[in-house]
């Protein structure tokens, strides 16, 4: 863990319009498979760390969007957002994802969309396979696995929507208990399978990770390092892509998830009233990361070969892993010159009691507890804060124990072989990373 100041913000101006400008030119974006944030800000006397995020609260991400995005209020807010003209589609998730629990929101047009963290941000919502649903704006039809149909319960409502307009999402989740049930059946099933010993080691680990849940709340694993990039320091990790080894029918399907969607506090309808419109499980092994197997599996038979058992589990990073940013996020997609602004706090939603009434006489909605994203954003701080407490201390034990390794190490003079020296200086390289990380 790192102790930094928030990056000044360069302000840059749009080649296509001269109107627009653009102050976040100066971050790494989320592109090719890694994904960036801010160090924390940590008082060193309390322990209590501030958010990563440049506005403290709910609001797009500067991070998750293509270059022709702009925001268009100000600093305090990140909340509305333009495209440049002429540029075609782009779509930006918002800084906080939905993972479990009701929750309601409201964008104000053009046009809004859900989506994974897998979904591509140069092209609209709903235009790839399985990662993405959304709304048309013209139409207002669903758009989901590159497909167009109606979701309006009542065909006579105006199929239309207008500069202005509030549209509202309600939407479900199961608990992330439930989730994780799930998932433990298909891991278990994996191993079964599954002949390979590294594989194996990984299936094992995450089984072993999602077994110690119901133990202690503090799961979340972050594989990430710390790198410089234009003067300030950002933690960077390899992003989630979508699993190749599995088919369409193994996606396991959330049970009573759904989302509703409001114009103007008026009930429209469920963009998951199809059969095949449904939300699926967003956990590994379901997502994955580019991992880097052909390196890790020869460190890892060197290790088993030196007998270093008690170091794998520092050395060889986690390939099925949850970093607390999977989920189903709030998305905008705009095309050319278009403005779209998201209202997740109580102050800024205009309907959020007339959807509460709703919510009171539906029959279908079991779950009454509501939330706003605000609180979902406030949840997720408050434990990715404690969770990155927990690991600066386990960085800290970590980095005790490989050093003591690589002492022992150099008094055995039975690994002066260059194969086993190789992965010393391996170890020696994981000490400085994690030392620099702290």
């Amino acid at each position: 863990m790192a102790y930094t100041n928030t990056p000044e913000l360069e302000i840059s101006t749009s080649q296509d319009n001269p109107n627009i400008q653009n102050v976040f030119d100066n971050l790494p974006m989320n592109k090719r498979n890694y994904k960036y944030n801010l160090c924390k800000i940590i008082d060193e006397n309390t322990n209590n760390a501030k958010s990563s995020q440049f506005v403290d609260n709910v609001h797009m991400s500067p991070f998750d969007r293509p270059a022709n995005i702009y925001f268009t209020d100000s600093l305090d807010s990140l909340k509305s957002i333009k495209n440049t003209p002429l540029k075609g589609w782009a779509s930006c998730k918002s800084n906080v994802c939905l993972r479990e629990g009701l929750t309601y929101f409201e964008f104000q047009i053009k046009h809004i969309d859900w989506s994974k963290k897998l979904f591509p941000l140069g092209q609209p919502v709903g235009s790839d396979l399985h990662n993405s649903i959304g709304i048309r704006d013209m139409t207002f039809e669903r758009i989901f696995n590159r497909k167009r149909d109606d979701f309006i319960n009542n065909d006579t409502t105006e199929k239309l929507m207008k500069e202005g307009d509030s549209i509202g999402f309600l939407v479900n989740l199961p608990s992330l208990e439930n989730q994780y049930k799930q998932i433990q059946v298909v891991i278990n099933q994996m191993i079964e399978k599954e002949s390979d010993e590294f594989e194996l080691f990984h299936l094992n680990r995450y089984l072993k990770d999602l077994e110690n849940i119901y133990l202690n709340e503090k799961h979340i694993q972050k594989e990430r390092i710390l790198i410089r990039y234009k003067s300030e320091t950002y933690y960077e990790s390899q992003d989630y892509v979508r699993n190749e080894t599995l088919k369409t029918e193994d996606y396991l399907k959330l049970d009573g998830s759904f989302i509703k969607v409001f114009q103007n506090g008026e009930y429209r309808g469920d963009l998951t009233n199809g059969e095949d419109k449904v939300l699926t499980n967003f956990l590994p092994p379901f997502t994955t990361v580019n991992y880097e197997t052909t390196r890790y599996k020869q460190i890892y038979n060197r290790l088993v070969k030196m007998d270093n058992m008690e170091n794998i589990d520092i050395l060889i990073p986690r390939k099925y892993y949850d970093d607390g940013s999977l989920g189903y996020y709030p998305t905008i997609s705009l095309f050319n010159d278009t403005i779209v602004e998201l209202n997740g706090t109580l102050d800024d939603m205009k309907y959020y009691s007339d959807v509460k009434k709703y919510i009171s006489t539906d029959d279908s909605v079991l779950n009454k507890e509501i939330n706003s994203l605000e609180d979902v954003y406030q949840h997720a701080k408050n434990q990715d804060i404690e969770y990155d407490i927990v690991e600066f201390e386990k960085k800290k034990k970590e980095l005790e124990k490989l050093q003591v390794s690589q002492e022992e190490s150099k008094n055995d003079q039975s690994l002066a072989i260059k194969e086993e020296n190789s992965t010393l200086d391996f170890i020696q390289q994981e000490s400085n990373d994690i030392e620099m990380e702290m």
